[in-house]
């Protein structure tokens, strides 16, 4: 599924919703990248990861996905992390390659495109984030509000 775009990725996706098609999409991010490869870092929290059951459970989860015909997962950017992060996924995830896809799908230059479609389709979302309400048009069934790491 690499060989093409993020733009054509996302109108992928963007197609299954609009046929109610169901799929799950899987973004690890930056520091879950470096938790996985089992780097040692502190984040902005002062919170330090320094190996342990986190880094087994999140390669589980992303393994768990190579299962699920409709379950993608998003890899990091070629730009950002040279090429060496992105080629390292592939190897260790065990993925089929029709179930990878891009983890800045959408954002980027594909942020707009894809909030236009998610507005102007309606499509119901659940919010998972901090107690800061939106002031985009989307249509949020419900809002689960998470608060700061606790010391």
């Amino acid at each position: 599924m690499l060989a093409r775009n993020s733009q054509q990725h996302l109108e992928f996706f963007l197609d299954k919703l609009s046929k109610k098609e169901p799929f799950s999409f899987i973004r690890p991010n930056d520091g879950e990248y470096m938790i996985i490869k089992d780097d040692r870092f502190t984040n902005i929290d002062s919170w330090t990861f320094s190996g342990g059951a986190l880094r087994t459970d999140l390669l589980t989860a992303i393994q768990n996905c190579a299962a699920i015909d409709n379950c993608y997962v998003g890899l990091p950017c070629r730009a950002c992390w040279s090429g060496h992060l992105t080629d390292w996924c592939i190897e260790n995830y065990n993925i089929r390659p029709g179930n990878l896809t891009y983890g800045n799908l959408v954002c980027n230059k594909n942020w707009k495109i894809f909030t236009n479609y998610m507005i102007n389709n309606r499509v119901p979302l659940y919010y998972i984030g901090p107690g800061k309400e939106s002031s985009d048009d989307l249509n949020i069934v419900a809002r689960l509000y998470t608060g700061p790491l606790s010391s």
